[in-house]
């Protein structure tokens, strides 16, 4: 019986430690290839998001050191206020001027979910991070 409780503590360990083996733990810059990126305003269904800044790379850049996420959805870099880190993701947030804006990517295999919202509507972006 003492076997069980010990087996799982090994596969506790690796899935932990396969999560760190990607270095996704907020103390390197990431770089998120979007997947799908949703423009959505009250009263509409949910469009397409186009780029407002295309001079910017077609990639969300996240550098925890500096404290700054770019967007091409956004024509500013976005000030990153807090992180938290949890045991599966890390959680990046701030906000600029009159949106709010968070950041999460799950740390086992880098997906996130960026999410910014103002007084006109929000937009949410899907994708997949590695670290740079």
């Amino acid at each position: 019986m003492k076997i069980l409780p010990a087996a799982a503590l090994l596969m506790s360990a690796g899935m932990t430690l396969g999560a760190f083996a990607q270095g996704i733990d907020g103390t390197k810059a990431l770089t998120c290839a979007p997947q799908e990126a949703h423009d959505c305003l009250p009263g509409k269904a949910c469009g397409k998001a186009k780029a407002e800044n295309t001079d910017a790379p077609k990639s969300v850049s996240i550098d925890f050191a500096g404290k700054v996420l770019v967007t091409p959805y956004r024509t500013q870099p976005l000030a990153i206020a807090n992180v938290v880190t949890t045991d599966e993701q890390l959680i990046a947030q701030g906000t600029d001027r009159a949106a709010a804006w968070t950041a999460v990517v799950f740390k086992s295999d880098g997906r996130i979910t960026f999410t910014v919202a103002d007084k006109k509507g929000a937009y949410v972006l899907f994708g997949k991070c590695t670290v740079k």
